[in-house]
C-alpha cells in the first residue's frame, strides 16, 4: 500500500471533520463549498449560475459554532494554565516550545480549539538537528486531517503505537526564480520497529512516470533519534486515541440548517417584500416600461388606477419562526455566548446547575488537553536531562476547569481563614479557593505570594494575626488571640 494510504476511521470521519472546520472558519469557507451546504433551487437548474450565486450571496451563515469555540476556550483560558516543576533549561524552552516564537501558553490554547473543533490534535516532540541554532527539544502540532495512518501492536502485554503517518505541506522553491514557489505534500513516517527503536522516515512527491493525475512519493533516508548516544524506545507523538465524533457536530448540523433557513428567508424578501408598482388603464400605448419618481407622471384612462403591491402573507413569518428556535438550539447545545440573559437574578447554584452538562464536557476536554500537554512536556524535559524514564518527571500542566463566577462571601472567607490559622487546611489550598474567586493577582503562585508577605515591613499601628512557618509547607501558627472578624 502507498504512503498515503488512510486509515479506515479516517474515511469514517474526515466528512464530518471538514463541516466542523468549515463551520468553525466561518462564511467564506461554508460558502465556498457551494452546493454541498446550499443546495440550489428548481429555478437554478435553468440557469447559468448567476441566480444561485446571487441566492448564495444573499444568505447568511450565523456563525454560532465559531462563536462557540472561540467562547468555551476563553473559558479554559480566561486564567493562565499553571506549570509546575518546570526548572533548567525547560524553563526558557517555555516562552518559545515550538521554535517559531510560541510559547506553551499558546500552544496549549491552540490546541483546545483544535480539541473543541474535531475532537483531536496531535503533538509531536521532536529534537532539532545539526543545522537548527540550538540543539533542543521543540513541538510540532498536527490537525487531525494531517494524521492519516496509525497501527498499535502488542508489546509485553501492552498496546504501543508502532506506526503513525503524518502529511505536512511545504514550499519548493523554484531554482530559476526565487520568488516562485511550488506547495507540494510530504509525509512523515514515525515508526516503532519490533527491536523497540524509535525511527523517522520523510516521503516526498515526485514526479510520476504513469500520469499527472497520478503521485509518487520516494522515501528519504532513515533518521533513528537519540537521547545521550541511545535511540529512544517509544514514539514520541502525543495524542488521545479514543476517536469519536467531534464535540461540535451536532450544533454544526444545526448551524447548517439555519444557514440553509436563512437563503430561504432572504430569497423570499427579495422577491416579495420589495413593493412592486402596477398600473391599470395605461393610455402609454408605445411599450416603453413607465418611469417612477417625482418628477414623473402617469395618464391613465378614465378608470385608471395605480397602486403598490405589498406581501402580506405569513409564509415568511414561519421560517423566521424555524430560525429563532435554530438558534435557540445553538445555544442550548453550546453556544451560551449567543443565548439571552435570564430576564430574573439567578442566584450562583442556579448558573451552576444551569450549565454542569455542558460544563461536564468541557471540564473532561480540559482535562484531555491538560494530560495531553503534560506528556509532551514530561518527553521534552527527560530529552534533556537524564531521568531514565519520562514517568519519572515531575513537571505538571494544570488548566482551569472553573467557568463560571466563583464570587466568595463574608462568612465563607471567616470559615477559611479559621480553617488555616487552625491548620485544617494548606496555605495552598487557602490560596487556590481564594484565586478562584478572583481575590489575588493573575499569575501569581502561592510560593510567589508567601514570599511577598514575608518580604513586605509590618503595618503601622496593626498587629499581625499570624506568621508564616516556611518548615511547615505554608502552614500558619497563631501568635497571639485572635480578634472577632467583622465586615461591613
Amino acid at each position: 500500500m502507498p504512503v498515503d494510504t488512510l486509515h479506515d476511521t479516517y474515511k469514517d470521519l474526515a466528512e464530518r471533520w471538514q463541516r466542523c472546520r468549515d463551520c468553525v472558519a466561518g462564511s467564506d469557507s461554508v460558502k465556498e463549498q457551494g452546493t454541498k451546504y446550499l443546495p440550489m433551487l428548481p429555478s437554478h437548474l435553468r440557469d447559468n449560475g448567476q441566480k444561485y450565486t446571487n441566492y448564495k450571496l444573499r444568505a447568511l451563515f450565523y456563525n454560532a459554532t465559531g462563536r462557540t469555540v472561540e467562547g468555551l476556550a476563553g473559558g479554559i483560558f480566561q486564567k493562565a494554565p499553571g506549570i509546575e516543576e518546570v526548572t533548567g533549561p525547560a524553563l526558557e524552552h517555555i516562552k518559545d516550545i515550538t521554535l517559531t516564537g510560541e510559547p506553551l501558553q499558546m500552544f496549549a490554547l491552540k490546541t483546545t480549539k483544535e480539541h473543541l473543533t474535531t475532537g483531536r490534535y496531535g503533538i509531536l516532540v521532536d529534537m532539532a538537528g545539526e543545522e537548527a541554532v540550538t540543539t533542543r527539544p521543540y513541538w510540532v502540532g498536527y490537525r487531525t486531517e494531517d494524521i492519516i495512518n496509525w497501527r498499535f501492536n502488542s508489546m509485553g502485554g501492552d498496546k504501543e503505537l508502532s506506526l503513525v503517518v503524518l502529511r505536512e505541506g511545504v514550499d519548493e522553491s523554484d531554482p530559476a526564480d526565487e520568488f516562485e514557489v511550488t506547495p507540494k505534500v510530504q509525509y512523515r513516517v514515525l515508526r516503532l520497529s519490533t527491536e523497540g527503536v524509535y525511527s523517522q522516515q520523510i516521503y516526498k512527491e515526485v514526479s510520476s512516470p504513469i500520469g499527472a493525475n497520478q503521485k509518487t512519493y520516494i522515501a528519504d533516508p532513515l533518521i533513528v533519534p537519540t537521547r545521550r548516544g541511545i535511540p529512544l524506545n517509544f514514539i514520541p507523538f502525543a495524542l488521545p486515541w479514543a476517536i469519536s465524533s467531534p464535540p461540535i457536530l451536532d450544533l454544526v448540523d444545526v448551524n447548517l440548517s439555519h444557514y440553509r433557513g436563512y437563503a430561504d428567508l432572504k430569497h423570499g424578501l427579495h422577491f416579495t417584500a420589495l413593493p412592486t408598482p402596477w398600473v391599470a388603464g395605461n393610455t402609454d400605448a408605445s411599450g416603453k416600461a413607465l418611469q417612477i419618481g417625482s418628477g414623473t407622471a402617469w395618464v391613465l384612462e378614465k378608470e385608471g388606477r395605480a397602486g403598490m403591491l405589498e406581501f402580506t402573507g405569513k409564509g415568511l413569518g414561519a421560517i423566521r419562526n424555524d430560525l429563532q428556535d435554530m438558534q435557540r438550539v445553538m445555544a442550548t447545545l453550546g453556544a451560551r455566548l449567543l443565548e439571552e440573559a435570564p430576564k430574573y437574578t439567578e442566584t450562583a447554584t442556579a448558573v451552576s446547575m444551569r450549565h454542569s452538562g455542558d460544563y461536564a464536557s468541557l471540564r473532561t476536554l480540559g482535562q484531555i488537553v491538560e494530560q495531553q500537554i503534560t506528556w509532551a512536556l514530561k518527553v521534552h524535559i527527560w530529552w534533556l536531562g537524564t531521568e531514565p524514564l519520562v514517568t519519572s518527571i515531575k513537571a505538571n500542566v494544570e488548566l482551569n476547569k472553573i467557568f463560571y463566577d466563583q464570587t466568595i462571601t463574608a462568612d465563607e472567607l471567616r470559615a477559611l481563614l479559621l480553617a488555616l490559622q487552625s491548620n485544617s487546611i494548606s496555605y495552598k489550598t487557602f490560596y487556590m479557593r481564594l484565586s478562584n474567586a478572583g481575590w489575588m493577582r493573575e499569575g501569581i503562585t502561592e510560593d510567589e505570594e508567601l514570599a511577598d508577605i514575608k518580604a513586605q515591613p509590618p503595618l503601622i499601628g496593626v498587629s499581625p494575626l499570624s506568621k508564616v512557618i516556611p518548615e511547615t509547607g505554608g502552614a500558619v501558627k497563631p501568635v497571639g488571640p485572635v480578634e472577632k472578624l467583622t465586615t461591613k
